[in-house]
This record gives C-alpha cells, sequence and structure tokens, in this order.
C-alpha cells in the first residue's frame, strides 16, 4: 500500500542488488520447523473440506483414507509415548477431543525430527526465500478453502440448525454456554448469514492474487472473534479455530510492521516486494492457476452440496405429517391414577407425581416428537404415524418397555383428540396448534421502539 504518489519498486525483502541476504540460523531453524507443521497442518484443512464437501453433498460424514493412515500413526503415538494401550482413534469427532490434541501433537512431532534433520544436511543454504513464498502461496490455499467450506455453511444456513419448537420450549437455564451460542446464532438468519458472508469473502481474496494481503488481515479479524467465541462459549473446535489463527497471522504479518508505519507513525509506506516462486514466470502463472483451480472446485461443490442440502432440509420439514407445535387443553385420564412413564424414564427425567402429565405433544420431523411435560422437561420419542393417520405410535429409545398408541380424531386442521393408552394407562387429549407458540420465534422487527 501506498499513501501518496508511486514509489520506486525496491528490490525483493532477502536481496540487496540481486545478492542474496543470509539468513541468520536461528531464523533458518525456525522456518524448516514452521514449514514442516504448516504442511502437515495444511494437509489437515484440505482433508476437513474434503470431508464437508462430501456431507454437503451426501449428508453424511465419511472418513477419508488420509484419516485412516494418520489414525495409525496417531495410535502408534499414543500408545508408544503416552502409555495409552485402550486408545481408539476417532476420524470424525466434533473437535477438542483427545484424537485431536494427539494428532496435533504427532504433526509437531513429526514437523520437529523432519526440522531437525534438514537442519543437520543442509545448514549452508543462505535463505529459504523461495520456498517461504511457496509455503505462503499453499497455506493461502488451506486456509481460503477452510473459511469458504465454514463460511458457506453459514451463508447457506446450516450449520446452526433451525430454531425448532423442541430447541425454544427448554430452559435457558439449562442450555449449555455452547447450545446458548448456537441457541443465539440460529434466532437470527441475517446475522448467520453475514458473519458466513465475511467468512467467505476472506477466503475468496486469500486466493486471489492482488487481494492476498487484505484477505489475510480479513481473515485475522474474522478468525479472531470465532476463537474467542469458540474460547468463551466452550465450543469444542479450540484447537483448530486457534491454529487456523495463526496461520492467518502468519499469512498476515508482512504487512503489520508496514501499517504500523503508515497509521501509527504516519509515514510513507512503499510497496512491499517478495521473492518471486520462481524465476520462471510460467511457472508461477501455473502454480497460481493451480492453487485457484483447486479453491474454485472447493468453492462450487460446497456451494451447490450447501445448497441442496439445505432445500432438502426445508422439503422434509413441510412434508411432516401433524408438523407443529401441540398445546395441551385437556389430558384426562380414566380409572385409577398409574404412572404415565416406566420407573426407569421416571428416574431418567426425575419426574415427581404429577409431573408426567402433557404441556405440549411437538411434531418436527418424520419419525419423531418432543413431549414437554409439566415439569417442563423435554422427551425425545419415536413416532410411528398409520398411512391413513388415523392412529399413532410412541415409543422411547431409552426404554422399549414405554409405549403409547393413540386413536386420532381431527375436526378441524389445528384441533387434534388423541384417545388410547399411555404405558397402559387409558387417556383422552385434546390439543390445539399453537401457531405462535415462542415469541423468540415471531418477534418483530422494531426500526423505531416505543417505549411504555
Amino acid at each position: 500500500m501506498s499513501t501518496t504518489g508511486t514509489a520506486p519498486q525496491g528490490p525483493p525483502a532477502d536481496s540487496i542488488e540481486g545478492q542474496q541476504v543470509a539468513w541468520g540460523a536461528l531464523r533458518k531453524v525456525g522456518f524448516r520447523l514452521l514449514f514442516c507443521y504448516v504442511v502437515l497442518f495444511g494437509m489437515f484443512c484440505l482433508n476437513l473440506e474434503g470431508l464437508i464437501t462430501v456431507y454437503f453433498l451426501t449428508g453424511r460424514w465419511v472418513a477419508s483414507p488420509l484419516d485412516r493412515w494418520w489414525g495409525l500413526q496417531v495410535s502408534l503415538v499414543a500408545r508408544y509415548i503416552f502409555q495409552l494401550k485402550h486408545f481408539k482413534f476417532q476420524a470424525i469427532s466434533s473437535g477438542d477431543s483427545l484424537s485431536d490434541y494427539l494428532q496435533f501433537f504427532t504433526y509437531a512431532l513429526i514437523a520437529l525430527l523432519v526440522a531437525l534433520v534438514w537442519t543437520l544436511i543442509r545448514r549452508k543454504a543462505a535463505n529459504y526465500s523461495k520456498m517461504s513464498q511457496w509455503l505462503r502461496l499453499y497455506a493461502q490455499l488451506a486456509l481460503g478453502v477452510t473459511m469458504i467450506g465454514y463460511g458457506l455453511d453459514k451463508v447457506v444456513p446450516l450449520q446452526f440448525r433451525e430454531l425448532t419448537a423442541s430447541r425454544l420450549a427448554g430452559s435457558v437455564g439449562d442450555l449449555t454456554p455452547f447450545s446458548m451460542l448456537w441457541l443465539f446464532m440460529a434466532t437470527s438468519k441475517p446475522y448467520t448469514i453475514f458473519s458466513g458472508v465475511l467468512e467467505t469473502l476472506a477466503g475468496v481474496m486469500l486466493i486471489t492474487p492482488k487481494l492476498r494481503s487484505s484477505g489475510a488481515l480479513l481473515a485475522v479479524a474474522v478468525m479472531t472473534n470465532v476463537f474467542a467465541l469458540n474460547v468463551f462459549y466452550d465450543v469444542p473446535v479450540k484447537s483448530f479455530s486457534l491454529q487456523l489463527l495463526l496461520l492467518a497471522i502468519y499469512l498476515a504479518s508482512p504487512e503489520f510492521p508496514r501499517l504500523v508505519k503508515m497509521l501509527v507513525l504516519n509515514r510513507t509506506v512503499e510497496p512491499r516486494t517478495d521473492s518471486p516462486l520462481s524465476s520462471s514466470t510460467r511457472v508461477v502463472k501455473w502454480a497460481q492457476m493451480a492453487q485457484a483451480g483447486l479453491a474454485a472446485c472447493f468453492f462450487a461443490f460446497c456451494l451447490i452440496g450447501a445448497t441442496r442440502l439445505y432445500a432438502t432440509r426445508q422439503a422434509e420439514s413441510r412434508g411432516v405429517p401433524l408438523f407443529g407445535v401441540w398445546e395441551v387443553d385437556q389430558f384426562k385420564l380414566s380409572g385409577n391414577p398409574q404412572p404415565l412413564f416406566t420407573d426407569k424414564l421416571s428416574a431418567e427425567l426425575h419426574l415427581r407425581p404429577g409431573d408426567d402429565h402433557w404441556r405440549k405433544f411437538m411434531i418436527e420431523r418424520t419419525g419423531g416428537a418432543v413431549l414437554q411435560l409439566q415439569s417442563g422437561v423435554l422427551d425425545w420419542v419415536n413416532l410411528s404415524l398409520s398411512k391413513d393417520r388415523t392412529e399413532l405410535e410412541l415409543s422411547d429409545s431409552d426404554d422399549p418397555k414405554w409405549k403409547a398408541h393413540f386413536a386420532i380424531q381431527q375436526q378441524a386442521r389445528n384441533v387434534l383428540d388423541l384417545q388410547g393408552a399411555l404405558n397402559g394407562v387409558p387417556v383422552d387429549i385434546k390439543l390445539h396448534v399453537d401457531e405462535k407458540a415462542f415469541r423468540l420465534s415471531n418477534a418483530e422487527y422494531h426500526l423505531i421502539f416505543t417505549y411504555q
């Protein structure tokens, strides 16, 4: 960047009048270690983006051959260094698992060993200026596609899921900080999309030749916010997001002195010059085209897959029979009072006498429903509906002994009458659909507030 006029192009930072500047021994050792770890971590990022792309296209998480290979190496480290004889590698995990930390430790260990051997056999190298530019090209690709993948997961609002009735019916005090953050983000799709646009934009800029420095600076800002959210809301990707932030700082670091000089010291800043990737312009051109081509493929497949997956989920929710939040108007038992749940379920749900009556019956997906009991406790149950929609059965995966069977009478679209047996107890339940059951999902937007 330049403040005024056009400054003359100087020689590359690691050369003076065509002569290479020798790096110090510590700098060379540090670069070797950095190079080895970034290459390994970049492989992790690119592999992860491949998994995300497959998930967007198929709706399933599938471990790659690279995951299985690393699983063998990490298992050896766990067994012989940490004495974890019963360790089992998890290729697909939510993050911050023992497998993740051991995998990153394995990367660091391999990087240390390779850097040591490299130092022993190439001590006389003057500098690694060209290799540094190749490393930056590779790091830009790894960080760029990672931010594009996570960004599109928000631009097409998949990551934080829909603001369903079962998520709104629970008590805020029962939420973990992680769940609270996910609920907060799901509450406003426009904000989720906005945050995704920033992540995606940073990723695209990292791959665009003229915008790489700006993209790195934007990535630092975005990833600082992401890392802070992960740390302070206990989201299980703290170690991964920290490394992405450090990678962004590494890519943006050449701009920091120039920004201080211009914005803080108010001095003229000359254009920055870097050592070329190669003396051959053809090699440079093909390298940049390969980087852009791979990133474009990731972007296209992620966008197509995410859009299709979102459309599929929306279609599935719209086609669910009896979909909605059914508010209980009458819950009438016949005969002597008996428990409506088995002893096992009553203990798991912490039910007291009278707590087992229904408050809400929420149907959000095919094959499942959520019961909100008088105590406010939620119970996720399996739902089976007859083809003519005149009967339904409920079961609970936590206790196969618990069953419920009802005959359905529906006089109007928003009225439901269930007559049958609940855990062997005859019961008659009358319900109606509450279109505005939760204020949070039906709140109006106010540009001007009126205070009373």
